[in-house]
């Protein structure tokens, strides 16, 4: 049964194997171009990107960004109140699961939250935080 917008019954709908079998092999043979073309394009990587000038073709080899020799590189996150969770837990995930290769697999990113005072406050969502370092005092 198929409702209308309007909750209204609309009439009865229905499908049997062979035709919900015809649908959907129509639908697969029509997204197989679309997934090839994908694949031929990421197969090209950096080099078709504009403005890709080094020899070896790649443009992350000619801006990537070396970690320091020692330490760390700090991260801060500016927060207050009513700030949105994910704007800082986001970043915050994807940093820290940041490793270097090597035998320790530690994390480059020394990362902390910021606030105008240390004293707790609460998110958008009702999450309450408190802050690492004022502006006065972060790293």
């Amino acid at each position: 049964m198929l409702l209308t917008a309007r909750g209204k019954q609309r009439g009865s709908v229905g499908m049997n194997r062979r035709e919900l079998l015809k649908r959907s092999a129509v639908g697969f043979i029509a997204a197989v171009p679309f997934s090839l073309a994908a694949n031929r394009v990421a197969g090209l990587g950096a080099s078709a990107r504009i403005g890709s000038s080094d020899s070896s073709g790649s443009a992350a080899a000619a801006n990537s960004l070396k970690p320091p020799k020692s330490g760390t590189i700090a991260v801060a996150y500016p927060l207050s109140r009513g700030v949105v969770d994910i704007d800082f837990t986001g970043p915050w995930a994807i940093f820290g699961s940041v490793m270097l290769p090597g035998g320790d697999m530690t994390s480059p990113f020394h990362q902390y939250s910021v606030a105008e005072t240390n004293a707790p406050f609460v998110t958008g969502s009702g999450v309450t935080v408190v802050p690492d370092y004022t502006f006065e005092t972060a790293p």
